[in-house]
């Protein structure tokens, strides 16, 4: 069978072209979780003075606290926005596939003799609707122009989202809805002339703006939900893990609620300390906040376990 025979949509090039581009998705998704777990791990132990590079995590560490970040209203959203942009892209697919389905019911009803009461009632609703307005349903596509609608509206949301940044300053501005409209209108501007040479340009840096935004919003979204959660754990820190460091030599951790106790002699440790809390623990290194921890006390320590120190946590 020549090249030429070989039916359009089959062969490995039609079963590879999906799963790239299933692959290239997961890719961009796992990238935007990692993003977000970095922002919310960021914001979260930020709050007590930790950084990601003092926690020494990874990007698998990202990606799975990225994962209690969505929620069901999200993939809700998630699937109206897919919905919205499978009409917009491929609107006129969808309404030929409509009409084809209307004019496949509407034989059926007109050839079935099941159907001859229903026939006998359309065609006196039809006697009864004035010709005038048949007409004007007909040259109803002479003033519909779809590219026209779409440039026009596009502008007004491009402007819009222009105007709200310029006076975020002075009035309270949801960045939210902000970032929306500059990630939409662009490409509700632009993308009626994606198929022209001179418009490809414009299109493609409008989808980098989307993007763009898309990962601001996410950034955002992630960094409050790390920041109130910050908040919450050290509004209720008393009744989080608590933390006993026992040690050979004294050491320099003091804070409010934390007390030193020497141990008789004979124990292999000479010293307890109490009135600790875990913050986080990672590969044997423990980071413990004082008991009675308040925000904008530089007061985080990290405690790695050894000959000379072992952590206990009740």
């Amino acid at each position: 069978m020549s090249k030429e025979d070989t039916p359009t949509g089959s062969g490995p090039a039609a079963v590879l072209g999906p799963a790239g581009l299933i692959a290239g998705n997961l890719s961009l998704i796992a990238a935007v979780m990692i993003y977000m777990g970095w922002a919310y791990d960021s914001s979260f132990y930020g709050y007590f003075h930790l950084g990601p590079v003092e926690l020494g995590t990874s990007p698998d560490d990202y990606l799975l606290s990225s994962l209690g970040l969505f929620k069901p209203v999200i993939v809700v959203a998630v699937v109206v926005a897919i919905a919205a942009i499978t009409l917009w892209t491929r609107g006129a697919h969808l309404i030929s596939g409509a009409k084809t389905l209307i004019r496949w019911i509407a034989r059926f009803v007109r050839t079935s003799p099941r159907f001859r009461w229903l026939n006998k009632r359309l065609r006196r609703l039809d006697q009864t609707i004035p010709q005038g307005i048949k007409d004007r349903l007909r040259d109803v596509k002479h003033w519909w122009k779809p590219k026209a609608i779409q440039v026009g509206l596009g502008a007004v949301v491009t402007v819009t989202a222009l105007v709200l940044y310029a006076i975020a300053g002075d009035i309270a501005v949801s960045t939210y809805l902000v970032l929306a409209l500059i990630a939409f209108g662009p490409l509700l501007l632009t993308s009626a002339f994606r198929g022209d040479r001179r418009g490809r340009v414009p299109y493609s840096l409008a989808i980098v703006v989307g993007i763009v935004c898309g990962l601001w919003a996410a950034s955002l979204y992630a960094s409050g939900l790390g920041n109130s959660a910050a908040q919450g754990f050290a509004t209720h820190l008393s009744t989080k893990t608590e933390a006993a460091v026992y040690s050979v030599q004294p050491l320099a951790l003091s804070g409010p609620k934390v007390s030193v106790r020497k141990l008789p002699a004979g124990f292999m440790y000479h010293y307890r300390y109490e009135g600790l809390r875990l913050l986080y623990i990672s590969s044997g290194t423990y980071y413990l906040l004082p008991e009675g921890w308040v925000p904008g006390l530089p007061l985080t320590y990290i405690i790695t376990a050894s000959d000379q120190t072992r952590v206990e946590l009740y």
